[in-house]
């Protein structure tokens, strides 16, 4: 219960907050706005809560959601009064001088309490009191007494039964089907043979288990605290990881624009070369051609001349001339075996990049919420088995005579890897793997199941698959491309148990910085 020191120094905060309904904000009184508490411990007037069900039997508290359950539908009984909001408000009345006298019908204010008559009394009441030898003895205390009282006046007398007006509920019923307070002929006819005992042990007992109960709902409410602080811990580290993560998603698109930029430069550079070198010797042979039918028409018309002078003497003499020049023009080739019509084309090379490049890009950036494993996981990764690196195509091959190796002839820490010297972004690199067994000693025969993936060093996904050849002598080649300038790793498996140096770390130049 609030004490009065606190009351007196908030009164109109405290009127407020306990003395007004939160639903109408309408001083709570014993009429229409009788506060009434639900089972999950809220208070409203009973006006507005009727206005709120109307009609139904059920019905969900306004603050907290909580269903409450009516014996009847729209009946309001079965829900206490808030007793606390009463005795606050008492407090309030005894401040404001405002409490009517309960002992007489003046309606006068009350200015003294008797704790024998358990009721205000009014001036003209308190005079009476010392009037009469009866009612001289009674306890009276004035208002600015109960100020400073900590407890409300009428707690400290004892309610008296309904059924019998004149006797205090001095007992209480234990029984699990009573559970109330009674008189002493309540006690002797409607609770006889229940357990019953003194109201004050009762209380005390009451109180002690309510204590109790408040303690347990108090370490929860810690408890809640400290979950409440881990769910901030991790909205912080959610955010954290978002940012960090999209820093990176941007960088590797930025990176992968850059590329793809720079390699569409590359190929544009090349189609201009391939069509302008195509158009210089399409012109030379367009040049060669002219020339040869002016030599051929010139020839020609120069026969022409000469047969229509009829100078027999000098045709003769130049026709051994004429002929030669006319047999060296007739067996001249006419280029037409060389003029060959060409288009732009891609290779299957082209198609083949485009499909994996279409498959890569669905694991691209592909994201999804899981736990970390350790303090230095990324909060966004992928899950181990959400990107499995798929086993590489086997190369088929005709049944032979040759032994082939098994798991145990290959010793996956004593192999040997060569790496290409010299990788770029976007070039296509290899990787020559030598096998030997557990004394050192070179694996002549193929068959070890050799698997590697590529991917970026700064990335938490699964890296690319890539091809590997068995040459079937022991040595397999794979081939990579790395897509990303920088650092990349590539990881080799050599019969599912990872080669030892495993990944590998391949330094990725731009193509210009390769030449540099």
């Amino acid at each position: 219960m609030v004490s009065m020191s606190s009351f007196f120094q908030k009164q109109e905060e405290f009127k407020d907050e306990f003395l007004t309904c939160p639903i109408c904000a309408e001083l709570y009184d014993g009429t229409i706005h009788k506060a009434k508490c639900l089972p999950c411990l809220h208070s409203f007037c009973a006006s507005c809560i009727q206005r709120y069900i109307k009609e139904r039997k059920s019905f969900a508290c306004p603050k907290c959601r909580q269903t409450v359950q009516l014996e009847a539908e729209g009946d309001l009984t079965s829900l206490p009064n808030n007793f606390i909001v009463e005795n606050l408000k008492e407090y309030h009345d005894i401040f404001k001088l405002s409490v009517p006298c309960g002992n007489c019908d003046d309606g006068e204010n009350a200015v003294c309490f008797c704790h024998d008559c358990a009721c205000f009394v009014c001036q003209g009441c308190v005079d009476m009191h010392q009037k009469m030898h009866s009612l001289r003895v009674h306890n009276l205390s004035t208002m600015t007494e109960l100020r400073k009282k900590k407890n409300s006046p009428m707690s400290q007398c004892q309610q008296r039964c309904e059924k019998h007006p004149k006797q205090e509920m001095t007992l209480y019923c234990q029984k699990e089907a009573c559970k109330s307070p009674v008189c002493p002929t309540c006690a002797h006819v409607e609770h006889r043979g229940h357990d019953l005992v003194y109201i004050e042990v009762a209380v005390e007992k009451t109180s002690e288990e309510l204590q109790g109960a408040a303690g347990k709902v108090r370490a929860q409410l810690e408890e809640l605290a400290l979950i409440k602080t881990t769910i901030k811990q991790a909205q912080n580290r959610l955010m954290l990881s978002f940012r960090e993560k999209k820093t990176e998603m941007h960088g590797t698109v930025e990176e992968l624009h850059r590329m793809i930029d720079l390699r569409s430069k590359e190929a544009y550079a090349k189609m201009d070369d391939l069509f302008k070198n195509e158009e210089k010797r399409l012109e030379k042979q367009e040049k060669s051609v002219d020339l040869l039918s002016f030599q051929m028409s010139s020839a020609c018309e120069f026969t022409d001349s000469s047969l229509s002078i009829n100078h027999h003497v000098q045709l003769l003499d130049s026709s051994r001339q004429i002929m030669q020049r006319l047999q060296e023009l007739q067996n001249t080739p006419l280029l037409k075996d060389e003029i060959v019509s060409k288009e732009f084309g891609v290779s299957k090379k082209h198609v083949a990049a485009m499909g994996q490049f279409h498959a890569s890009l669905k694991h691209l950036c592909d994201l999804t919420l899981c736990v970390p494993t350790s303090s230095t996981s990324e909060s966004f990764s992928s899950p181990d088995d959400e990107f499995p690196i798929p086993p590489p195509p086997k190369k088929s091959k005709k049944p032979s005579g040759k032994k082939r190796v098994t798991e145990t002839d290959v010793d996956s820490d004593q192999c040997t890897i060569k790496l290409d010297p010299n990788p770029w972004r976007g070039k296509a690199c290899k990787a020559e793997v030598t096998t030997v067994d557990s004394d050192n000693v070179l694996i002549l025969e193929g068959g070890a199941n050799i698997q590697a993936s590529l991917k970026w060093a700064q990335s938490q996904i699964e890296g690319f698959p890539c091809p590997v050849v068995d040459h079937d002598n022991g040595t397999y080649t794979i081939a990579y491309t790395p897509l990303l300038y920088g650092d990349n790793e590539l990881a080799v498996y050599i019969n599912d148990k990872s080669m030892k140096g495993s990944p590998f770390m391949v330094r990725a130049w731009s193509s210009i910085e390769a030449f540099l």
